[in-house]
C-alpha cells in the first residue's frame, strides 16, 4: 500500500499584471513540498531548527530581512535539503505572456493555477492532504473548494484539501521559503546572481516544473540513459563549467551560460525561449537586447560550447546526447547544403569557360573546387 503524503504550498509574487508598476514581480512562482507521513516528525524538527537558528525563533518568510544576505538563504536550504527526505513541485507563470482576460481577474488567476498545481501532484500520489496558504477571503476559501472538486477528477478532494494559516500549520512556512528562493530564480524581476547557487541546493529534490505558457520539450528517444548519453552530457558539462571558471565574471556569456546550466539542471529536455533569457540577463547586464542574446549564443558556439535548438522550435539549451549533437550539426547543415548546391552550378556554368583557358585549376580556385567536391556528395 502506498504511503501517505503531506503537500504544503505556498506562492511567490502575486496575480497583478500592471508588470511596470515599481517592484511588481514578472512571474508567478507556485512551489509545494511534499513529505511521507513517515517522515513528517522529521519535517516539524526540521522546521523549528530553522526557525531557531535563521529566524530568531521567528516565523519563516522568504521575505524576512533575517535572510536578506544570500549566504545566509542558502545555509537555510542547504539544512532544508540535507536534513529532510522531500520532493518540490513548482508552476511557473510568465505574467508578462497572459493574453486571457479572465486570468487578469484576481479569484479567476489563483483558482486556475491551483487546478494546475493540484493536478501536477495528486497524479502522482495515491493518499494525501494538501495544506495550502489561504488567499483573500473566507468566502473564497469556500469557492476554491468547490471549484477544484469541480474541475478536478479525484474524489473526496474537498477533505483532502485545505487552505490553512501558516502560523497554525507552520510546515507552509517551509514551501514559503521554497517558493520564495526559487523566485530569485525563476522570476526576471528578482533574479539574483547566486540563482544557480540556489538550484544547486535544491535540485536534488526538485521534480521538472510545470511552465505557463508551456515551455516545448526536446523528445526523448527512450527512458534510459544509455552510456554514450551519459558520456555527451559529461563532456559538455565539464566543458561548461571550464568556461565559467576561465572566464570574466564580467562578461555576459558566462552569465547567459550559467543561466543554460541550472535549466539544463532542472530539466536537461528543455528549450528555454530567447525572450526568457533576455528577461533573466537584464537584472544583471540591463538593456540586453533579443540581438545581443542571440550574438552571445553565436559566439558561445565559436567557443565550442554546444547550445543547440530544435528544428521549427524557438529556444536554447544544452547537448545532453547523441540526439542533441546529430541536431546540432544538421541545423547547420539545412544553410550550408543549399548553398554549396548553388555553388555547384555555378561550377557547372563555368566548365563550359574552362574548355580552354582552365581557369578551374587557378589556386584562387582550389578551397572552390574542394567545397563542390563535398557538395556533391550530398
Amino acid at each position: 500500500m502506498d504511503e501517505k503524503v503531506y503537500i504544503y504550498g505556498d506562492e511567490f509574487g502575486t496575480s497583478s499584471m500592471n508588470l511596470q508598476a515599481q517592484n511588481e514581480v514578472s512571474h508567478f512562482v507556485y512551489s509545494a513540498i511534499v513529505v511521507s507521513e513517515s517522515n513528517l516528525k522529521k519535517a516539524y524538527e526540521v522546521r523549528d531548527y530553522i526557525s531557531k537558528n535563521f529566524f530568531q525563533g521567528q516565523k519563516i518568510r522568504s521575505k524576512s530581512r533575517a535572510i536578506k544576505k544570500i549566504d545566509k538563504r542558502l545555509k537555510a536550504l542547504q539544512y532544508l535539503s540535507n536534513n529532510l527526505d522531500f520532493k518540490i513541485y513548482t508552476v511557473v507563470v510568465d505574467k508578462s505572456k497572459i493574453e486571457s482576460k479572465g486570468l487578469q481577474i484576481k479569484e479567476v488567476f489563483y483558482k486556475y493555477f491551483q487546478k494546475i498545481f493540484a493536478s501536477n501532484i495528486i497524479s502522482d500520489y495515491q493518499i494525501f492532504e494538501i495544506y495550502v496558504d489561504e488567499l483573500i477571503s473566507e468566502e473564497y476559501k469556500q469557492e476554491m473548494y468547490s471549484y477544484l472538486n469541480k474541475n478536478l477528477s479525484i474524489q473526496s478532494l474537498f477533505s483532502n484539501y485545505k487552505m490553512v494559516d501558516d502560523k497554525n500549520e507552520v510546515l507552509v512556512q517551509l514551501a514559503d521559503l521554497v517558493a520564495g528562493s526559487l523566485g530569485r530564480v525563476f522570476a526576471h524581476s528578482h533574479y539574483v546572481k547566486e540563482a544557480s547557487d540556489i538550484v544547486d541546493v535544491l535540485i536534488s529534490k526538485m521534480t521538472p516544473p510545470e511552465y505557463f505558457p508551456y515551455r516545448y520539450q526536446v523528445p526523448t528517444t527512450s527512458k534510459s540513459t544509455n552510456s554514450s548519453s551519459i558520456l555527451v552530457t559529461r563532456f559538455v558539462i565539464n566543458d561548461v563549467i571550464l568556461y565559467i571558471n576561465q572566464n570574466s565574471k564580467l562578461d555576459p556569456k558566462v552569465d547567459l551560460l550559467k543561466f543554460l546550466y541550472f535549466c539544463f539542471r532542472i530539466n536537461p529536455n528543455q528549450l528555454v525561449d530567447v525572450h526568457s533569457i533576455q528577461g533573466t540577463l537584464s537584472r544583471l547586464h540591463k538593456n540586453i537586447t533579443v540581438e545581443q542574446i542571440r550574438t552571445l549564443i553565436r559566439d558561445l558556439r565559436y567557443d565550442g560550447i554546444l547550445v543547440v535548438t530544435a528544428a521549427g522550435r524557438s529556444g536554447y539549451k544544452l547537448a545532453k546526447d547523441e540526439n542533441d549533437i546529430s541536431a546540432y550539426f544538421n541545423h547547420y547543415l539545412n544553410y550550408v547544403k543549399p548553398m554549396l548546391r548553388k555553388m555547384e552550378v555555378a561550377s557547372n556554368k563555368l566548365k563550359k569557360l574552362d574548355v580552354d583557358n582552365h581557369l578551374m585549376d587557378s589556386q584562387k580556385f582550389l578551397l572552390l573546387k574542394q567545397l563542390i567536391n563535398v557538395s556533391e556528395k550530398f
